[in-house]
């Protein structure tokens, strides 16, 4: 799949003919990208799903809803979020369950739907339940560098066209650009490597 940064591969499975005869959406997709931090730092920044950073992007791009819903100890939350989509479709719904786990030298955020009710302090009309669940796993390739792989597996709760399929898939991907950007370092990489090089 074409992705929106050249530093992030994208991958999309999706069968739209078997999806148009079951009149629902049914996709996997997977996003790759190397981060100029540890992994440890980058899992932290994808935990924090309501950073201030993170809710103002969430509004300028229009989108209803986002916030943590409760926590249970250190290693597990659960988060809901409302997702604009373009008309006349209704908005998407979204309420997981999110685990931070370790495996071997990898972070692990695994994430999946659940059904309870959130409470918006506002009604909010016209919303469909998305499910499904994705992997986040994070692996040290140096101190200051790791590999950052995203799958995510979602039933869009109803038929959606193919081409806002497209749209969207890449935008629930971007997890992925948003975390390298955030922690790009590539003028300083540079410079260490041409100051290796002169020396």
């Amino acid at each position: 799949m074409e992705s929106p940064s050249p530093f992030v591969a994208m991958h999309i499975r999706f069968d739209d003919e078997a999806n148009k005869k079951a009149k629902r959406s049914i996709r996997t997709g997977k996003a790759e990208a190397e981060i100029d931090t540890s992994a440890a730092e980058a899992a932290a920044w994808c935990w924090d799903f309501c950073s201030n950073e993170r809710m103002r992007i969430d509004e300028e791009k229009g989108n209803p809803a986002r916030l943590i819903v409760g926590k249970v100890g250190f290693s597990e939350q659960r988060r809901a979020v409302i997702k604009r989509m373009p008309f006349p479709l209704s908005n998407r719904e979204a309420v997981y369950r999110q685990i931070l786990s370790k495996a071997g030298n990898k972070i692990i955020i695994a994430t999946e739907s659940i059904g309870d009710e959130v409470d918006y302090g506002r009604k909010i009309r016209r919303r469909v339940r998305l499910t499904g669940s994705n992997y986040h796993v994070f692996e040290p390739l140096s101190e200051d560098s790791s590999r950052f792989s995203i799958v995510q597996y979602l039933h869009a709760g109803g038929h959606i066209p193919a081409w806002v399929v497209n749209q969207k898939l890449p935008e629930s991907l971007s997890v992925a650009e948003s975390l390298r950007e955030e922690f790009a370092r590539d003028e300083e990489i540079d410079e260490i490597k041409r100051g290796s090089m002169a020396a």
